[in-house]
């Protein structure tokens, strides 16, 4: 027999297109006393599948349930409620009342602002395709989104054009193996006449075909998985569906053209290399790639710190789309020209490691062709990973750092449903007590709390309220400030730690914290431990204070009366009815403290001192504890269910991380892609050297000893890769940190904030990239160790 507030649908048409209703089961209503039901209701357990409903209106009526029908909402979620004909709308009271248009002519943004005019707000779709020049928008709006849309094209300008070039690096290896494989095939073919440019137009028509086919593919692929993500992956954790399939056919063909072009570009390089194409050494198999360049790589270290620069500083001054995107190119093209003389870095400084890992070291050095686009590839997956994984692991500790909790550990809070389906406020001591006989018929042991607070009712007042009405107000009163500053505020003076200094504790503050809260002492001993001294002022009608400002022995609080203008908001006709003097006890506001402060209460008094004080008080919320522990997720279960719609419980169970799973899906993804790319450099290298490992086995190598080989090849790519990547992926990652987390600073002791990158939280995920660095090459060269199982064939060679 309890009441749930449902949302109503009503249409005169529910079958009409783009509405978002689908039938299910029964048959539409025809009339004001009949209803459809949504599947998102019944599955909640809301509403039956047929029988009547008793509808809370003026007058009640009751409304026949004649069928079944799926609906969302407005941003794409399941809707919980009624389908009616629109008869029956007119007839209902509702506290809020949205209007779909739907019309063969759009509705333009001239329409929209008309519609303004009469206090309407309106959200056309044709407005979202076209929006208004910006000297129609407002400026105080249109310079925030400004500051939005820079902010917001720099982060997606410099990972979009850092992924162009990873994929392009994801893919150079597999053309580096192509043109590898086809080394004697090409050399024969100059050999018999035929020109650079025709190899090259070979190797690089071999990108066009395998480019555009691997494009057209990805997009199809792409295309087919959105209906099978929107309806049956993404509802498993979200309660979400999507709307009807629509292809943004430009993206698409943008997006391919990427790829051929990612494709076209990664096959550059084996191409241009034909230039210098040893015949006689491809044709006898002694191939052996040229020293590495000393100009070379200083000009890509130069490159690369150069690129770095660039790069941080335009993303962290929102610099222009081209600037920023230089700048990754710069970083990443510079660091690949290090790649040559790395590998041959590495086989020098091999001297002192095992015999398969010193072979390994220096036959990736000698066949750089083919280990510096595998290494390429890694360098640019791991620089993937560690930028996204820099840019969310301080995102989530920004969010840690500011979050504050509700209530003590394992206690919950009760929100209660105070307003009526009208929007009317109901009767606060009759939801009280309603939802808490709701409570402990439903979970008898959790001991209830009611959470009042002094109540100024100003805080429903606005443009549109009624200009008569007069609304209650309490307040500190600092020494040196008025009446009138301790409710408006005085931009003149200066903040107490933070906190404006007139405003900080009543019905008025500015601070998170400077509400006054209204607890029994037994609950208020309970939640803060009080000393003899605070028990006594809070007995003899004192206060207790948490603050980062000293306060004195005594404050004074003034009440009295005022009126909020319904055309501006500002309040007018300040009467200032008692200034009470109390004695206050002071404990630094802390985040220690933070928990057992309820409702953003940092004032707190008991009811006899509000009552004695002629204060107005109101209860918005219940706290819960269980007395033998933590409040279990069956019973906060049973609570939420048996509570109102606009009525739930929310049990504190502290900061829960969201990026691990994330995380770990991204390092599954990327070391997945560096095992393929450095199994296929293996595999390749494995397969060139076969006539050097049947020499090995002629004079004594065992299986063992090529196992090592072929694991030392893979360590060798895969870490000094990783290396790399990690390196060059820092820079972009620390640099997105200060758009992400240092636009805007907030305090979690008062819950003010200030714009600006002062202090940007940068989080480096060393474990996940310590996993990476050292997992990673170690299964790769596992795999490759085990892959190696037949003995080599010995032949004679002819002396």
């Amino acid at each position: 027999d309890r009441s749930r507030r449902v949302d109503l649908v009503a249409t005169p048409d529910p079958e009409a297109k783009g509405g978002g209703l689908d039938l299910v089961s029964g048959r539409w209503a025809s009339g004001p006393e009949e209803v459809v039901v949504t599947q998102t209701a019944v599955d909640k357990g809301l509403v039956p599948t047929s029988g009547t409903l008793l509808l809370d209106s003026t007058p009640a009526r009751t409304l026949r349930i004649v069928g079944v029908a799926q609906a969302r909402s407005s941003w794409g979620a399941p809707l919980a409620g009624l389908i009616a004909p629109d008869t029956l709308g007119e007839q209902v009271d509702s506290y809020m009342t949205s209007y779909a248009l739907y019309r063969d002519q759009p509705f333009t943004w001239p329409q929209v602002q008309q519609a303004n005019t009469f206090g309407i707000s309106a959200l056309s779709a044709d407005v979202l395709r076209n929006p208004p020049p910006s000297g129609e928008i407002d400026p105080d709006l249109r310079d925030m989104m400004s500051m939005d849309d820079g902010r917001n094209a720099g982060l997606v300008v410099a990972g979009g054009a850092i992924l162009l070039i990873i994929v392009t690096l994801l893919v150079g290896p597999a053309f580096a193996v192509s043109a590898a494989r086809q080394r004697r095939t090409l050399a024969l073919a100059a050999s018999n006449g035929a020109t650079t440019k025709q190899l090259r137009r070979t190797v690089l028509s071999q990108a066009v075909v395998l480019g555009a086919l691997a494009a057209v593919a990805g997009a199809v692929i792409g295309v087919l998985a959105v209906p099978a993500v929107t309806h049956w992956i993404i509802p498993v954790w979200t309660p979400w569906t999507g709307g009807p399939l629509d292809i943004p056919w430009t993206h698409v063909l943008g997006i391919m053209a990427v790829a051929m072009l990612s494709a076209l570009v990664a096959a550059l390089v084996p191409a241009q290399r034909l230039g210098r194409l040893d015949i006689v050494g491809v044709m006898k198999g002694q191939e052996v790639s040229p020293p590495p360049s000393r100009v070379v790589f200083l000009l890509g270290l130069a490159g690369a710190i150069l690129g770095g620069i660039v790069l941080f500083y335009g993303i962290i001054t929102h610099a222009s789309e081209v600037f920023i995107v230089g700048g990754a190119v710069l970083l990443i093209g510079g660091a690949l020209l290090l790649v040559p003389t790395l590998l041959g870095l590495a086989a020098l400084g091999s001297q002192h490691l095992p015999v398969s890992l010193r072979l390994a070291s220096r036959d990736a050095a000698r066949q750089r062709s083919r280990s510096t686009p595998s290494v390429a590839a890694v360098v640019g997956a791991v620089a993937a990973l560690t930028m996204m994984g820099v840019g969310l692991t301080s995102d989530t500790e920004q969010q840690r750092r500011e979050y504050v909790p509700n209530a003590l550990d394992g206690e919950a809070i009760v929100s209660l449903d105070v307003y009526g389906s009208d929007g009317a406020p109901r009767r606060v001591d009759d939801v009280v007590a309603r939802t808490t006989e709701t409570i402990k018929r439903t979970t008898p042991g959790l001991v209830v709390v009611p959470l009042a607070q002094v109540t100024g009712g100003h805080v429903f007042a606005g443009p549109g309220s009624d200009p008569k009405a007069v609304w209650p107000f309490v307040n500190y009163r600092p020494q040196g400030c008025t009446t009138t500053e301790s409710i408006s505020g005085d931009p003149d003076a200066p903040d107490v730690d933070g906190v404006p200094k007139c405003t900080q504790f009543g019905t008025h503050a500015w601070s998170g914290h400077g509400q006054i809260g209204v607890l029994p002492l037994a609950e208020l001993d309970r939640r803060f431990h009080l000393t003899d001294n605070e028990r006594t002022v809070l007995d003899k009608g004192g206060a207790l204070a948490f603050t980062r400002a000293a306060l004195p022995a005594s404050i004074t609080m003034v009440s009295g009366t005022l009126r909020v203008d319904s055309d501006t908001g500002e309040f007018t006709d300040i009467t200032e009815r008692a200034a009470d003097t109390l004695p206050v006890a002071t404990r630094t506001l802390d985040l220690a403290a933070l928990p057992a402060l309820p409702r953003d209460c940092g004032l707190f008094v008991t009811p006899d001192t509000a009552t004695a004080l002629g204060w107005a008080t109101t209860t918005d919320a219940i706290g819960l504890y269980d007395p033998a522990g933590p409040i279990s997720s069956a019973d906060a279960d049973r609570l939420n269910a048996a509570m109102t719609d606009s009525s739930y419980v929310e049990v504190e169970r502290g900061f829960q991380r969201a990026d691990q799973l994330i995380m770990g899906i991204l390092v599954g993804i990327f070391a997945f892609l560096i095992l393929v790319i450095t199994l296929t450099s293996t595999a390749l290298s494995m397969a060139e050297q076969q006539r050097d490992d049947a020499t090995l086995a002629a004079v004594g190598a065992t299986r063992g000893t090529r196992r090592a080989m072929a694991a030392g090849q893979a360590i060798v790519i895969s870490l000094l890769g990783a290396l790399i990547g990690v390196a060059v992926g820092l820079v972009p990652g620390i640099a997105i940190t200060f758009p992400l987390t240092g636009n805007t600073q907030c305090d979690r002791l008062t819950n003010m904030c200030q714009e600006g990158y002062a202090h940007p939280i940068i989080k480096i995920p060393w474990l996940w990239l310590g996993l990476l660095v050292v997992a990673v090459p170690l299964t790769a060269a596992l795999v490759s160790a085990l892959a190696v199982r037949r003995a080599p064939t010995m032949t004679r060679r002819a002396t």
